[in-house]
C-alpha cells in the first residue's frame, strides 16, 4: 500500500473559492486520494512490468511481478472497497474510474461499482468531472468499460466549470493546469490533462494493437449516442492504420485501414442488418456485433447500432427480469435494457440490476425489461420437469430445454 505522493492531483475545487470556475488566490487544493490513487497505480505498473517480463524471456520475473500485482489487489480491496461493495473510498469519482479501467474490482462488484459512479456522476456533480489528472485520463476507459460512454459524453460537453468546455469557452487552446481560471497556481498551457486524448483513439476509433508492433491490430469502437462521426490514426512502424466511423440514423459506416504485413480484427455494430464489403471474412455473430477477420489494406463496413423498430430484438433473447427487477446470468453474457425497439446493452458477470441507472434510459416513460442472449441463471423463470433419465411432461404447449452446468439444447 502506498502512503505518500500527490495522488489525483488537482481536481476541481468545488468550494466557493472556485469563484465558478474563475477562482481566487486561495483557491486550489490539489492533493487528493492519495493512498489509493498511487496504489492502484502500482497495480498497474507490477502488471506492466510482468507482461515486459514476459516478453523478454524473463520467467522468473514474470511470475514474481504477476504475485505482486495480485497481493496489491487483494490488499487495495480489503483497504479501500466500502461494505456497501458499490464504492471505494470517499465515493468520488476517481475513486471508482481507476479500479474499473485497471481491473481492479472484483468480477462480483463491477456492476454495482459502475451503476454507483453512474449516479455519482449524473446526480451527485450535476454532470461534470471531479476528477484530477489520473481520473480524467481514464475517465472514458471506466465509463466504456460499463458500457455508459454515455455518461462520459455528457461529461466531456459540458460547457460550465469543471470542465474542458468550460476552459474554451474562456478562450483556452490548450489544457490548463488547473481547472479554474485563476487558481493560486496557473499556467494556460499544461500536457497533465491531454491523457484523455489517448482514449479518443483506443475506445473511439476502437484502434488497440492485437500483438508487438501493431502485427496484428484490433478495432472495436464505442459509439456514443449523439456522436456523429470520429476519425483517427496512428503511424505504426508498419505504416498508418487509420478508424472512421459515420452514423446516419441506426445506421454506421465504418473505414479502417491495415498498413502492409499487419492483419486485423474489426468489431462491427451489427443487428442483423449490415454488410461488409472488400472480401473481409467473417469470425463471429452475436445479436449485436459481426467480427470480421481482414489483411492489409483499405476496408469499409457497414452495421447497425439498434434492431429495427419493433417490440422484440433480432436472434434468440430470452427476458431476464422486468424493469426495477434484478436479471441473473450463468457467467458473463451480453444483457439488452429496453422497450419498443430501443435498447441499451452491457455485459454482465453473475447479475444487474434492470434500472435506468446502471443502463441509461433507452426509451423515457415506458415501461421495459431486461433480456440476455445468455441461458438464464438456474431458476430464473426456468422448471424442472423431470431429470434425466425419464420423460418430462406437462399439459399443453410448453418451451424445453435440456441440460446442465449452463449448457442447453431447447
Amino acid at each position: 500500500m502506498w502512503t505518500t505522493g500527490f495522488g489525483d492531483w488537482c481536481p476541481p475545487d468545488l468550494s466557493a473559492n472556485a469563484n465558478g470556475g474563475l477562482g481566487s488566490p486561495g483557491a486550489g487544493a490539489c492533493t487528493s486520494e492519495v493512498s489509493l490513487v498511487n496504489t492502484a497505480l502500482a497495480y498497474r505498473q507490477a502488471l506492466t512490468v510482468a507482461k515486459a517480463a514476459t516478453a523478454l524471456g524473463q520467467a522468473g520475473d514474470a511470475t514474481r511481478y504477476t504475485q505482486l500485482a495480485g497481493d496489491i489487489k487483494a490488499a487495495f480491496n480489503a483497504r479501500f472497497l466500502n461494505a456497501d461493495g458499490a464504492s471505494y473510498s470517499s465515493g468520488r469519482q476517481t475513486t471508482s474510474m481507476l479500479p474499473l479501467a485497471f481491473g481492479l474490482v472484483p468480477d462480483a462488484n463491477v456492476t454495482a461499482v459502475g451503476a454507483r459512479l453512474a449516479d455519482t456522476v449524473l446526480n451527485r456533480n450535476g454532470g461534470h468531472l471531479d476528477t484530477g489528472i489520473f481520473g480524467t485520463r481514464y475517465l472514458m476507459d471506466a465509463l466504456a468499460g460499463i458500457g455508459r460512454t454515455d455518461v462520459a459524453m455528457t461529461i466531456l460537453n459540458q460547457t460550465t466549470y469543471p470542465g474542458f468546455g468550460f476552459e474554451i469557452g474562456m478562450g483556452a487552446t490548450s489544457p490548463w493546469e488547473q481547472w479554474m481560471y485563476r487558481p493560486s497556481m496557473e499556467t494556460h498551457d499544461h500536457a497533465m490533462f491531454a491523457g484523455i486524448n489517448a482514449s479518443l483513439y483506443t475506445v473511439l476509433t476502437g484502434i488497440r494493437p492485437g500483438s508487438p508492433a501493431y502485427r496484428t491490430v484490433v478495432i472495436d469502437p464505442r459509439v456514443p449516442a449523439g456522436l456523429q462521426a470520429v476519425s483517427a490514426s496512428i503511424d505504426t512502424v508498419r505504416g498508418v492504420v487509420a478508424s472512421s466511423w459515420t452514423v446516419s440514423g441506426q445506421q454506421i459506416t465504418m473505414d479502417v485501414t491495415v498498413p502492409v504485413g499487419s492483419a486485423a480484427t474489426v468489431h462491427v455494430p451489427n443487428f442483423g442488418r449490415g454488410a461488409t464489403t472488400g472480401g473481409g471474412t467473417v469470425v463471429t455473430t452475436t445479436g449485436t456485433e459481426t467480427v470480421y477477420s481482414v489483411g492489409s489494406g483499405r476496408w469499409q463496413f457497414t452495421g447497425s447500432l439498434g434492431p429495427a423498430a419493433g417490440p422484440t430484438l433480432p436472434g434468440t433473447w430470452t427476458q431476464c427480469a422486468a424493469e426495477t427487477g434484478t436479471c441473473q446470468v450463468t457467467g458473463t453474457a451480453t444483457v439488452a435494457f429496453g422497450a419498443q425497439g430501443q435498447f441499451r446493452y452491457l455485459t454482465v458477470t453473475g447479475s444487474t440490476p434492470c434500472t435506468n441507472t446502471v443502463f441509461g434510459d433507452p426509451v423515457p416513460n415506458v415501461s421495459k425489461a431486461c433480456f440476455t442472449l445468455g441461458l438464464p441463471a438456474a431458476g430464473n423463470g426456468w422448471q424442472s420437469a423431470r431429470r434425466r433419465p425419464g420423460r418430462a411432461r406437462s399439459r399443453g404447449p410448453r418451451r424445453w430445454r435440456s441440460g446442465r452446468r449452463g449448457s442447453s439444447a431447447t
